[in-house]
């Protein structure tokens, strides 16, 4: 924090099909155009966060605009299309602004956000505009990580399968899929 200005952090409205997503954004105080990245979290996890809260600061503090959207899916605790649909109006609503370099905006995530991310910067609406995506810890296939909460057991990088002991919110996010 210590030889930058603080952000400038708006609440904000991102528009989608089935309504409105809260979302926060965070971008520097000097007036000029900068890169932007929609970020996302995983399951359970609001903007308000603190974590969320702070790299979206620090990102800002480093030149980034930032948008921080609620996706309502992850928040209820599943993963289902609203992910998706939400990131792509957060994207196009940072393609708006005339604050953003239009040829420096992507996506950042960790967990099941950044493997939304990941389908969101592919939908033909957007990927000829997208120029990063940077994913920590996603899922690569939904199927399999559904497979490994259900069973337990889990491929490692040579393809054997081994124990391993899923996260409670892992394991929650799986049921309540199912069921819904």
């Amino acid at each position: 924090k210590l030889g930058t200005k603080a952000p400038i952090v708006e609440s904000v409205k991102i528009k989608t099909s089935s309504g409105e997503v809260d979302a926060d954004l965070y971008r520097p105080r000097d007036g000029r155009k900068h890169p932007a990245v929609t970020f996302t979290i995983g399951i359970g996890i609001t903007r308000k966060h603190e974590q969320v809260v702070g790299i979206s600061e620090a990102l800002a503090r480093l030149g980034f605009v930032v948008l921080t959207p609620d996706i309502p899916d992850l928040l209820s605790g599943f993963v289902w299309r609203d992910s998706v649909e939400t990131l792509i109006a957060s994207f196009e609503y940072l393609d708006r602004q005339e604050y953003v370099d239009k040829k420096r905006i992507g996506f950042a995530g960790f967990c099941v956000g950044s493997s939304a991310a990941i389908l969101a910067a592919e939908n033909p609406a957007i990927s000829n505009k997208v120029n990063f995506v940077s994913a920590i810890s996603p899922y690569f296939d939904m199927r399999a990580g559904s497979e490994a909460v259900v069973t337990g057991h889990a491929r490692n990088g040579n393809g054997d399968l081994v124990v391993w002991k899923a996260d409670k919110i892992s394991m929650d996010a799986v049921v309540r899929g199912y069921v819904n």
